[in-house]
């Protein structure tokens, strides 16, 4: 089976902001978080260009043209996007250009040869790659596409293997981009609100379903064999590079 081992969803605009106004002590004051998260945050920095905050769960990134809200727990997406819509709500005359929803995640496969088998599916060997390279295995991948719910901006899926503690998986991340034709208030953005107010909703979706569901590939089944008769290499990471 393939295991989902975590999962976070964060949120980028681009657009003109004033960084002095994130202090924790504001969000504490418009009750987006406790006084007492706001007392135990730490303040990276903190000046006209920049801020920089984290609390037990949430990292805060605000520069003059650029705000990230990302979640530092599992389980915490929901949260990091009620405090995000919850001070646009107020500072709602930010101007922004650009929105970017992107959630990344963590799978696991139940063995080697299993990992190997995504590799050779999402980026086929026998067509292409093993007359250009020898013993080719996939070490990124990255695939974009237009949207489809009448918006303008893109749609991107990126995938890279990994292994870590004796555990073969991929981390993918899907980046649903908003493209704002004219800089407008943040609060005129309603469709990506509604697109992110409800959870379980998007592109992240498709990915998602695929990846829990799928690659175990008629024809190409665990442990099966490469054309040349070996297993063949399908997702390859730094330890292939540098030898077992």
């Amino acid at each position: 089976m393939n295991t989902l081992d975590w999962q976070r969803t964060s949120l980028v605009l681009v657009g003109d902001f004033n960084p002095k106004i994130y202090h924790p002590a504001w969000f504490a004051a418009q009750e987006l978080i406790s006084s007492s998260e706001a007392e135990a945050a730490t303040v990276e920095v903190l000046n006209h260009d920049v801020c920089i905050i984290k609390t037990a769960w949430l990292r805060l990134e605000v520069f003059r043209e650029r705000f990230l809200a990302m979640p530092l727990e599992n389980g915490r997406d929901e949260e990091v996007r009620d405090l995000a819509v919850g001070a646009f709500r107020i500072l709602k005359h930010t101007p922004v250009r650009m929105l970017g929803i992107n959630t990344s995640a963590g799978w696991h496969f139940p063995d080697e040869a299993t990992w190997h088998a995504v590799g050779h599916q999402l980026v086929p060997k026998e067509t292409l790659w093993d007359a250009v390279l020898d013993s080719p295995g996939m070490e990124e991948l990255a695939v974009a596409g237009k949207r489809t719910d009448g918006h303008e901006g893109r749609v991107r899926v990126s995938l890279r293997p990994v292994f870590k503690d004796g555990r073969y998986g991929v981390e993918v991340q899907v980046n649903d981009h908003f493209q704002v034709d004219q800089p407008q208030a943040v609060g005129g953005l309603s469709a990506p609100w509604r697109f992110w107010v409800r959870p379980g909703t998007g592109h992240w979706r498709r990915p998602a379903r695929y990846l829990r569901n799928s690659w175990s590939f008629p024809g190409d089944e665990p442990g099966s064999e490469r054309d040349d008769g070996s297993p063949g290499s399908g997702l390859r990471t730094e330890r292939d590079r540098l030898g077992p």
